[in-house]
């Protein structure tokens, strides 16, 4: 059964597949890490990507690329190697570099000011 959208055509969220692939820097994985990407979310209310790396069967971190509650940019990420934890911190790429990282809160509780 295909999911359709609006206008009758397959819904890319909903038909997109997870791709899994080796780390590298400068060519190497010392630390065998394995990242692999998929969509998140339930495809109607919340449209998300996940990135999600693991060592051997092992999550070791999570994140997660989307919006918050006000249409701001967010990732949120798992801490302390526990990639199977709740996210602990929240990035928004969107403001000054002092002011992106709020930990233990996926949310701004307002709307960020424009400069």
């Amino acid at each position: 059964m295909s999911i359709l959208a609006k206008g009758g055509r397959t819904d890319s969220f909903h038909t997109a597949k997870a791709f899994e692939f080796a780390a590298r820097n400068g060519g190497k994985n010392p630390k065998a890490v394995r990242l692999r990407a998929e969509p998140s979310g339930d495809g109607n209310n919340y449209r998300e990507i996940a990135v999600r790396a693991f060592r051997g069967t092992k999550p070791i971190a999570d994140m997660v690329v989307g919006l918050d509650a006000h249409g701001n940019l967010r990732v949120v990420c798992t801490a302390n190697g526990e990639g199977d934890g709740d996210h602990a911190m929240a990035l928004f790429p969107e403001l000054p570099a002092g002011e992106m990282v709020r930990r233990t809160v996926c949310d701004l509780d307002a709307p960020p000011k424009k400069s």
